[in-house]
């Protein structure tokens, strides 16, 4: 997304929002950053915005001048944010979008009010990467294939109802990690 789209986007999802008296304008400064680090992990802004009613924001471009400072390389990790309107400690709310229900906010920004008053929070979540595994059978082994390169074996858990497995990188094995199913049935 070039500089001056990812200004306009900003401007018209949060141009309008106002710190209300326990929020500040160094909180709505994060919550823009937010949304910026969404448009540019490549959320849209209509996949921000959800559900929730902005009104447009007829200053969008001219607001969007003071936002351009906020443009800038793709995050590392991927982030999606979206605004919500009610308030909820957890991101298991219905008004939480179905792709990142359950998913832990990372961080969240708000309330803010829109210019009819209504408060508006901006959460964000780091998206979770998916690593693919690939089941193999020989006559003597299943074992599995993970095709993500630069993956790093001491961030990697695997939770599998098997007797046990063997996680390897090539060219030499890295662990035996045996597994008990009383193990998986209680959550660790």
């Amino acid at each position: 997304m070039d500089e001056a789209t990812l200004a306009n986007s900003i401007a018209e999802l949060t141009g309008t929002l106002r710190p209300t008296a326990g929020t500040t304008e160094a909180d709505l400064e994060r919550g823009r950053l937010l949304v910026a680090q969404a448009l540019r992990s490549g959320q849209t802004s209509a996949a921000i915005r959800g559900t929730v009613a902005i009104a447009a924001n007829p200053e969008a471009s001219e607001q969007a001048k003071q936002f351009r400072r906020l443009s800038g390389p793709k995050p590392a990790t991927t982030v999606h944010a979206f605004l919500r309107t009610v308030p909820s400690p957890t991101s298991l709310h219905p008004s939480v979008p179905a792709s990142v229900r359950g998913i832990a906010v990372t961080d969240s920004a708000g309330p803010f009010l829109t210019p009819l008053g209504n408060p508006i929070w901006i959460d964000a979540f780091n998206v979770i990467q998916l690593t693919p595994v690939t089941r193999h059978t020989t006559d003597r082994w299943d074992y599995f294939l993970l095709t993500r390169q630069g993956l790093r074996p001491e961030r990697l858990c695997l939770k599998l109802a098997v007797s046990g497995f063997r996680l390897a990188c090539w060219p030499r094995t890295v662990r035996s990690i045996p597994l008990r199913d009383s193990v998986l049935r209680e959550g660790h």
